[in-house]
């Protein structure tokens, strides 16, 4: 346990480098998993090629209004790019040894996620592993959420090239077609997922051209800590 909140990349990473077993799972304090949710990622390294299992996070229904829109757009359309590409967050299991993470990584998840992928074996998407999550409660925290996880994204490219699926088009947009044809009726709060985003991905960009230090802890988003009920309204693993 650490005395000083130094940001939660140098925490995964010596939780890490204590860990002991032939499959360390990973979970965001703020998160719930549904029941056996992970049991179903560690199920999935019987097969000795898996190196790297993705769970499927859903978020709680929050509020009425933009942002829980928006929010549930962008975790439907997280799922859709996991099924093209697993993609670790919130949850996830990886073989030992498990990768360390260098100081100056801000986005974890994704930089685990890929070095495990480019070992000798294969990362997997494990949909049913649903993993309860919350998505900010207002339009502020809402961007500031996002703003802080593609300025990770941005940073874990220009310092180690490499590069998270959510910002390749070759599974991001097949991706959002996908979401169009099969819910069409869904298709202005995709358009404003699409707006907003690429808005905060050109305000991100120009930002990180004036920040050369890693910025390991962020103000945390308050509406996105609350408690989880287990009760929690059991989503439909597709």
């Amino acid at each position: 346990i650490q005395s000083d909140r130094i940001g939660k990349a140098a925490a995964l990473s010596l939780g890490m480098s204590v860990a002991r077993g032939e499959v360390i799972v990973v979970e965001n304090a703020d998160t719930v998993p549904l029941p056996e949710s992970l049991e179903r990622l560690t199920t999935a390294f019987q097969d000795p090629r898996i190196q790297l299992a993705c769970s499927h996070p859903v978020p709680v229904p929050p509020r009425r209004g933009w942002t829980g829109q928006i929010g549930r757009r962008l975790w439907e359309l997280h799922d859709l790019v996991s099924r093209r590409m697993p993609k670790a967050g919130e949850a996830f299991a990886i073989r030992a040894p498990p990768t360390l993470i260098p100081w100056d990584v801000e986005d974890d998840d994704t930089y685990v996620g890929i070095c495990a992928g480019l070992r000798k074996g294969s990362s997997v998407y494990v949909p049913e592993a649903i993993i309860m999550n919350r998505v900010p409660e207002s339009a502020p925290e809402y961007f500031r959420q996002r703003f802080r996880v593609n300025s990770n994204i941005i940073q874990l490219w220009q310092r180690r090239r490499l590069r998270s699926s959510t910002w390749q088009a070759r599974y991001v947009v097949p991706s959002v077609l996908g979401a169009i044809r099969a819910h069409p009726d869904r298709l202005p709060s995709l358009l404003g997922l699409v707006a907003s985003e690429t808005l905060i991905r050109a305000t991100a960009l120009l930002a990180s051209r004036f920040r050369r230090t890693p910025l390991g802890v962020w103000a945390p988003i308050h509406s996105t800590k609350s408690a989880i009920l287990r009760t929690a309204p059991t989503p439909r693993a597709e």
